[in-house]
């Protein structure tokens, strides 16, 4: 699905389901994927700030407002606790803006 999209970083966590949704991505882009500790939301928020390009983090559902409240985003995110197919695609112009696709 993201094949094509540009990624030009992968950020995951410490944790296998993360790395194993980053890992098809990885293997046909051959960017090796940096791993930020899901208690460190705010080193993450501050390295994607600093991306350039198209970046994809896999994140968890309890860590993903505070990524997104941290990159600028105001309104509230709420992720079910058994919701695990939500892409959330952030623009980081001057006022960032989110959409939110629900796959099937």
């Amino acid at each position: 699905m993201l094949r094509d999209a540009k990624i030009t970083a992968i950020y995951v966590t410490e944790f296998k389901r993360t790395q194993e949704t980053a890992e098809p991505l990885s293997r046909a882009t051959g960017i090796s994927p940096t791993v930020v500790s899901a208690s460190a939301t705010t080193d993450l928020v501050a390295q994607l700030k600093r991306a350039s390009g198209n970046v994809l983090a896999v994140e968890h559902g309890n860590t993903i407002p505070d990524v997104m409240k941290g990159l600028g985003l105001t309104d509230p995110i709420t992720i079910g606790e058994n919701d695990y197919d939500n892409l959330f695609v952030v623009d980081l112009t001057d006022r960032p803006h989110l959409l939110r696709l629900h796959l099937p």
